[in-house]
């Protein structure tokens, strides 16, 4: 994961401060959780947070042992979550909770293109509505980039 250090330019290792990123619009100094820098105004627009990355995720289905849930908020493009063989009609689904935030876009990566996906979200983890759906994909498109309505 990126990290900001805020240190004296002119040594080497300017790492006196570390900050980490949080979900909502904000830098946090790591080791004084008191302390942060906010955005006001327009949301950041140059700079992109996975905000899954790192987050509990679950799934009805994994292939194997190496391909559980939690490999799609891995931060590495060599794994994976993949759910074993579909049968037609089967639903399998894969969630991920996101620390309290406004999320603008979700971008899949796909290692296997399904040939139909649902996105559906909630804000009480009770009722979920479809944000987004795809009922052919005949193409197999490799990527998916969702945008999501305020």
């Amino acid at each position: 994961t990126a990290a900001l250090y805020l240190g004296d330019c002119d040594q080497e290792d300017a790492q006196n401060s570390r900050w980490e990123v949080t979900g909502d619009n904000q830098i946090k100094l790591a080791d004084a959780s008191s302390l942060c820098l906010s955005f006001d105004g327009a949301p950041l627009t140059s700079t992109t947070i996975d905000m899954a990355l790192g987050q509990e995720a679950d799934a009805s289905s994994r292939y194997d042992s190496w391909h559980g849930p939690e490999r799609a908020v891995d931060d590495s493009s060599s794994s994976y979550w993949a759910s074993a063989a579909v049968e037609d009609g089967e639903t399998v689904t894969w969630s991920v909770s996101f620390p309290s935030s406004s999320v603008r876009f979700v971008d899949v990566e796909w290692e296997y293109p399904p040939d139909a996906f649902d996105l559906q979200i909630t804000n009480d983890g009770q009722t979920w509505s479809t944000a987004y759906s795809v009922k052919s994909n005949p193409l197999h498109a490799m990527a998916s980039h969702i945008e999501l309505s305020e």
